[in-house]
């Protein structure tokens, strides 16, 4: 498990959720680090950079490469940005942005985040350990 980088698959409308999850990732970091926008944003387009596009029927798909802890966060940060926009107009039941399926699915996406957050933190707890017996 050293080294190892993780894959995440998310369907391109569900980045694009709201228009304002990637202004909301950034200025999280912004704020809590004390950074520029551009060394964020830089941040962010060197993870996207490492990301993979797949065109699948009238949409895509984009394969995030995840081998630290910092880009699963940003990542977590921008999805849970659309997850709480998407229940927000469940919730109010906003004509032309309702949808169900959508909030279901970035949940499910949600889960995957945590999961790869596991794998992350054990990973870092044994990379002290090297197997002698290969």
């Amino acid at each position: 498990m050293y080294n190892t980088t993780h894959t995440l698959s998310v369907k391109r409308s569900a980045i694009d959720v709201s228009i304002s999850a990637y202004d909301y990732m950034i200025e999280q970091y912004v704020n809590a680090e004390n950074k520029t926008w551009i060394e964020v944003s830089n941040e962010w387009d060197a993870i996207e950079n490492k990301a993979t596009i797949k065109k699948i029927g009238k949409g895509s798909v984009t394969t995030f490469n995840i081998s630290t802890l910092r880009e699963l966060d940003m990542i977590e940060t921008l999805i849970g940005g659309n997850l709480s926009f998407q229940e927000t107009q469940n919730m109010f039941r906003e004509p032309g942005y309702v949808n169900y399926k959508m909030e279901e699915y970035l949940n499910n996406i949600m889960k995957e985040i945590s999961t790869i957050r596991n794998l992350l933190l054990d990973q870092e707890d044994n990379s002290w350990f090297i197997d002698t017996e290969a």
